[in-house]
């Protein structure tokens, strides 16, 4: 259990540690997600409580994810996660908070699937709530899967697909968009 564990941690750790683009590629938006997110029924191989994996590049702090609960599968590039707690820090030190009842980490593809009362907070008291949400660790980007909507101090906005460069902080939407000035 142990090996494993440090080898998972290791495949992890090294997956990430490649520099993060901040390219935004439109090709990125007209990608199809998947219908659902959901975890197998296959048992896993391993299970480990209290997650606790922190990215960091040149010293300084990228993300931080804390998990109630990961599953590890023998032969598969990919990690099913339950409560998920994510931490991203933004290029100019701001923060985003991704809240999720599950998840599903590729470790090949290094992207993060959120599904179930999914959250995206910012450090300017913005936030984000949709079904199901996947983050491009590489691209730096969050997409909503199905309708979104986001609230701020003064104003609400809603549409089916909302993307966040997170660099930034900028969000973009698509399709059916309406706003509220409050």
């Amino acid at each position: 259990m142990v090996k494993k564990l440090r080898i998972f941690l290791l495949v992890l750790a090294l997956g990430l540690t490649g520099t993060m683009s901040t390219m935004f590629c439109l090709s990125y938006f007209s990608r199809e997600l998947p219908l659902q997110i959901s975890t197998t029924s296959v048992v896993p191989e391993n299970s480990i409580n209290k997650v606790h994996l922190v990215q960091r590049e040149v010293g300084e702090l990228k993300w931080m994810l804390d998990s109630q609960r990961a599953n590890i599968f023998d032969g598969e590039s990919r990690v099913d996660l339950e409560g998920i707690d994510l931490l991203i820090i933004t290029e100019d030190k701001g923060q985003l908070k991704i809240i999720g009842d599950q998840g599903i980490y590729s470790q090949e593809n290094k992207e993060l699937w959120v599904s179930g009362n999914v959250k995206v907070i910012s450090s300017e008291n913005y936030v984000l709530y949709s079904d199901a949400l996947y983050w491009d660790i590489e691209k730096e980007t969050i997409r909503t899967r199905g309708p979104a909507r986001a609230e701020g101090p003064r104003s609400s906005i809603s549409g089916s697909v909302m993307t966040i460069h997170v660099p930034k902080q900028k969000i973009y939407i698509k399709d059916n968009v309406s706003a509220q000035l409050n």
